[in-house]
């Protein structure tokens, strides 16, 4: 499972990201992240080995948009001089995952309950990103700078 995630992860960090540059940032992160949920949830569902793995491809090839166009759209509205302190915490909180997954799994084997809980968090995201205006800074690097004074209202 984790060698065809890493796989996936590894396409679409060659390909999202520049769809990114070239569409926007908010939707092909919204959509990477709606695929992502429903790789998630076919996960939770699987009765197969197989099935699984298949989904954890899906989720891997949603990974560059998840993780690398996300950190870019979240520092595209931040001051300059915070993108490295935002960055570095985004980095330290995914790290934390893996550790409080560790944890977790010491005292409980129910993964179930942690899937459903990255559901529900993920739902709330999408929610969110569904708020939030396109990147100023994409606009103003594609000359769009009426919508980028737009964005900074």
């Amino acid at each position: 499972m984790g060698l065809v995630y890493f796989f996936g992860f590894g396409i679409s960090a060659l390909i999202i990201p520049r769809i990114a540059d070239d569409k926007g940032r908010k939707w092909p992160y919204f959509w990477a992240l709606i695929v992502q949920l429903f790789g998630y949830y076919m996960v939770v569902r699987s009765k197969s080995i197989y099935e699984t793995i298949f989904y954890y491809a899906v989720i891997g090839l949603c990974a560059g948009g998840r993780n690398v166009i996300g950190i870019m759209y979240l520092n595209e509205f931040v001051e300059e001089k915070y993108e490295n302190a935002i960055t570095c915490t985004a980095n330290v909180g995914d790290s934390l995952v893996m550790i409080f997954q560790g944890i977790y799994y010491s005292y409980n084997r129910d993964w179930l309950p942690l899937h459903e809980f990255g559901l529900l968090i993920s739902a709330v995201v999408m929610i969110g990103i569904l708020l939030l205006p396109e990147s100023p800074k994409f606009y103003y690097a594609n000359r769009k700078f009426n919508k980028a004074r737009e964005c900074m209202k």
